[in-house]
């Protein structure tokens, strides 16, 4: 009798494991043909992919523009914040890795966004040719990273400058009133005579 309790559990599970392999295999993102990126981009074809980037250009598919929630280099506004900031992204991904990233944008974030939507490969490949050009530029969150610090060192400098002019003040007044009282000249108070 338990040997049967087990057996039938121990199906129970396999058969659980197997939905959830289905299940998992079912949310796979639909074949997207990649769209390699060129070699040599054009002038044209990296216009094309900050346009599609920004979303000055809408995606083919109605997905949302990446500067939605990226920021890149070249990018007339700063972009989105919550994504990574995707200058020099090839540098850090390689070709090979960018064009698989285009082609599946499975990320727990982005795949609810582009499943039913994913780039077409002309869009793959201008983004992508877009994105490479960027290697070595300086993003906005850089600068924008230096603009705060420098700011926060002035504004620091600031306040312990007017703290050391106004506490100077403070200092010498207390030091006047406890100096006669220390070297026993002048009564303490509440000392009785």
């Amino acid at each position: 009798m338990v040997r049967q309790a087990s057996a039938i559990a121990v199906a129970a599970l396999v058969a659980a494991a197997c939905v959830v392999v289905a299940a998992r295999t079912a949310a796979q993102p639909p074949p997207n043909p990649a769209g390699p990126l060129p070699l040599q981009p054009t002038a044209d074809q990296i216009a094309r992919g900050r346009q599609l980037f920004d979303g000055t250009i809408p995606l083919a598919r109605g997905g949302p523009a990446c500067s939605s929630c990226h920021a890149a280099a070249t990018v007339p506004a700063a972009g989105g914040t919550m994504g990574p900031d995707l200058t020099g992204v090839t540098a850090r991904m390689g070709r090979d890795g960018l064009a698989s990233a285009l082609q599946t944008l499975y990320f727990p974030t982005m795949y609810p966004l582009f499943a039913t939507r994913p780039l077409t490969p002309e869009e793959q490949t201008t983004i992508g040719a877009f994105l490479e050009s960027t290697n070595g530029q300086a993003s906005h969150t850089t600068r924008s990273t230096a603009v705060i610090a420098a700011g926060a060192v002035v504004l620091c400098v600031i306040l312990f400058a007017v703290a050391g002019v106004l506490g100077r003040s403070r200092v010498s007044s207390v030091r006047r009133a406890r100096l006669p009282r220390s070297t026993g000249r002048a009564p303490r108070r509440g000392a009785t005579a």
